[in-house]
């Protein structure tokens, strides 16, 4: 499992239209030009308070936009916010699958909506 830490940063507000709001994270130096991107479990602490959540490494395809992004989905607080240059940290656990490009927003979050219950399995909750 990886684990890192990071601040928050001002995101596009994309996810909170699609109907998941995700708190948005400075890409940190080291650890993740190996990493895979794409969906992942994951848990995150916040203030000291831990959650589970839906992490996402990668650009947006479906957007069009190649710029990489590190983001948060907490599974147990989607009206869950946070200040700008906040600390997070996040466990990294099993990777999920790859990042895809989809026709419309629509299947993206059909796909969003697939991706969540396969980590509440994974996370068991």
């Amino acid at each position: 499992m990886m684990h890192f830490e990071s601040t928050t940063v001002r995101g596009h507000g994309r996810g909170k239209g699609l109907g998941f709001p995700t708190i948005n994270l400075v890409v940190p130096l080291q650890g993740f030009s190996e990493m895979l991107q794409g969906v992942y479990a994951a848990r995150a602490s916040v203030d000291g308070v831990k959650y589970s959540g839906a992490l996402y490494y990668g650009p947006a395809p479906t957007f069009d936009q190649n710029e990489i992004a590190l983001e948060i989905y907490l599974l147990d607080a989607p009206d869950f916010s946070i200040e700008k240059g906040a600390h997070v940290a996040v466990d990294v656990g099993q990777f999920i699958r790859p990042v895809m490009k989809f026709d419309t927003p629509e299947l993206l979050v059909q796909q969003m909506q697939s991706d969540e219950q396969a980590i509440r399995q994974v996370l068991k909750i």
